[in-house]
């Protein structure tokens, strides 16, 4: 029998419900997995995450981009070889597994590319002393989301960001960014950045148009400082993808890169709070494995 390790973050909004966790346990059985459960605890995750039997099939984390960003952080933390991961995206942001799938979710497709080992090798970003696996951010989006309650998030999902957005999009103020990419550097004042590892961040798809999993390269979005108005009539081109050519934005592909901005200017790694600024980015290429469909 092949094992696979499940684990769940419990503060997941699909995973209160226990609906989908039971017929997990039910389809996994009936594959032939036994399945460990490790709570998502920050003690006891690098002892359970080191002793994977050899015929450990997957890790299964439940949960949203945050529940695996802690994950990948505790994983890289270790010695490889990794058993590759697998996501049930039962959080409230689940950009990552939006990048990843090729097909939409189901239980019994996830099982199915465990059993078939079907792999798909991916980038890790680093930054600074810290990993991420989707998005790092500063600016107008990462404020809305610290400042929006966890049951308010839990109770409408994605839309809670954009709903406090607009209530507090007026008191709003931009920061002084500055580039340092290929030997050269840059200043300009911002509303927002976004360093992509994948296409789609906070819901919204192809912030990162020409953004790949494995092209050993992260996207940066960079909205300029263009006052409320400038921001409104923004938002239908990079809902549609076709912010990258607007004077507006600063777009670009970089493997090794420095922001630095004001230290009053909070950080968001994969929805949880990042590091202060400066920012150091680089690429660990293909570093983890993930099942994929």
């Amino acid at each position: 029998m092949s094992f696979i390790k499940l684990i769940l973050n419990t503060a997941a909004g699909e995973v209160q419900s226990g609906k989908n966790l039971n017929s997990f346990f039910i389809k996994a059985a009936k594959k032939g997995f036994r399945v460990e459960m490790i709570p998502f605890q920050a003690s006891i995750l690098p002892e359970a995450l080191q002793a994977c039997p050899q015929d450990t099939r997957a890790i299964v984390v439940a949960g949203g981009d945050g529940s695996l960003n802690w994950i990948v952080n505790t994983l890289l933390q270790l010695d490889p070889p990794y058993p590759p991961l697998a996501i049930l995206p039962w959080g409230t942001a689940n950009d990552f597994s939006g990048n990843l799938l090729q097909s939409a979710f189901s239980l019994d497709k996830l099982l199915d590319a465990i059993a078939r080992d079907k792999r798909r090798s991916v980038d890790v970003g680093a930054v600074n002393d810290r990993y991420f696996i989707n998005v790092v951010g500063a600016g107008l989006l990462v404020d809305v989301a610290h400042n929006t309650s966890s049951s308010l998030k839990q109770s409408i999902g994605m839309l809670a960001y954009y709903l406090e957005g607009a209530l507090n999009l007026p008191d709003y103020k931009p920061f002084r960014l500055q580039i340092e990419r290929d030997g050269r550097t840059e200043e300009m004042d911002v509303d927002l950045f976004l360093v992509l590892n994948g296409k789609t961040a906070g819901g919204v798809r192809n912030l990162g148009p020409g953004a790949q999993l494995d092209d050993g390269k992260l996207d940066v979005l960079i909205i300029k400082k263009s006052g409320v108005p400038g921001l409104i009539s923004l938002v239908p081109r990079l809902l549609a993808g076709h912010h990258t050519v607007d004077s507006r934005v600063l777009y670009f592909q970089s493997h090794k890169f420095s922001l630095h901005a004001p230290s009053r200017v909070e950080t968001d790694l994969d929805g949880e709070k990042g590091p202060p600024f400066p920012l150091h980015f680089s690429v660990l290429h293909k570093k983890l494995d993930f099942i994929s469909f």
